[in-house]
């Protein structure tokens, strides 16, 4: 075959002669035109695959992400709030649903047709290769595969971040010891307080009420605290009360009554929960000074608490 321009002999696989540069119209499949279309369908097919989009996560390269964000959510849920095991639930279901399902992986996808467009810049490199216009258009094509490139290794960085920073919350997870609840926590200081509980008790019941107040900063329940500083006070009222007993025995009545007036109950909880615990001695301390009261004449009684005071 001969230039039709300079008429030098030219080789069949040359769409440019290499003396004047003439590009020569070929046919058929050989032909810049046919080529060039070629490559630019591959190309738009190429641009077409969606690499980032809503369904990112259910492409089949993600298929291991679900079970584990699966199992982080469960054990998640196991040790801090319930609710996150419906949540794991719902994780499992879409685990299963992108297991089952057959769905087009984009990356497979893309490398089948950018084998295609390869075939076809090779061609329009050898057949057309040494014309500087082909030789941009290549260049083009090689730039956008390369952009291509850059996306799929973004997306494989994500995909191995994903799966380090699952794999490192699972861990994570596993390690923090699981949280008390309210019960346990009870059950945990109440065994801690135990053995001061015991000796309390003792020196309350001898009336060493100072020695059992020093014991107070060692305990940890504030339950426990309200208690024992509740049957503290209700000693010394009782001690109390003892005197009054002696001085309506010895005739002093009037000294008596402004005695036992004087007595009362300080309220020192403001929680419901430990308000539920003082309660009950408040009430001892009502009936305990509606029995003295009721030792006094009638003319020298006084006005007692009510059980219903408490709460005022």
């Amino acid at each position: 075959m001969k230039c039709p321009s300079c008429k030098d002999l030219l080789s069949a696989q040359t769409g440019v002669c290499p003396s004047c540069g003439f590009v020569i119209a070929l046919e058929g499949d050989q032909s810049l035109g046919s080529i060039i279309e070629s490559a630019d369908k591959y190309l738009l097919s190429i641009k077409a695959i969606k690499i980032f989009d809503w369904k990112f996560f259910s492409n089949s390269e993600f298929k291991l992400i679900w079970p584990l964000l699966t199992l982080l959510v469960l054990i998640i849920g196991s040790k801090f709030n319930d609710w996150f095991l419906l949540a794991g639930a719902l994780f499992f279901i879409f685990s299963m649903f992108s297991f089952l399902r057959r769905k087009s992986d984009p990356i497979s996808e893309y490398q089948a047709i950018r084998s295609k467009l390869e075939e076809s810049i090779k061609k329009l490199a050898i057949i057309y290769g040494k014309d500087s216009k082909i030789k941009s258009q290549i260049q083009y094509y090689r730039d956008q595969i390369d952009n291509i490139e850059i996306k799929i290794q973004n997306r494989k960085t994500i995909k191995r971040a994903l799966l380090v920073l699952i794999g490192l919350a699972i861990i994570i997870t596993v390690l923090i010891p699981k949280p008390l609840k309210p019960h346990e926590k009870n059950q945990e200081t109440f065994l801690i307080d135990y053995p001061y509980i015991e000796k309390a008790e003792s020196l309350i019941s001898n009336g060493h009420v100072e020695e059992v107040r020093n014991l107070l900063p060692k305990l940890s329940s504030l339950e426990v605290i309200t208690e024992i500083e509740a049957k503290i006070q209700l000693k010394e009222i009782q001690i109390s009360f003892i005197s009054v007993e002696e001085m309506i025995n010895a005739g002093n009545l009037e000294q008596a009554a402004n005695a036992l007036s004087q007595i009362h109950w300080v309220k020192s909880s403001n929680q419901y929960e430990l308000e539920l615990i003082e309660e009950k001695y408040y009430k001892q301390f009502v009936g305990l000074k509606n029995a003295i009261n009721n030792k006094l004449p009638r003319d020298y009684r006084i006005r007692v608490e009510s059980i219903y005071d408490f709460s005022l």
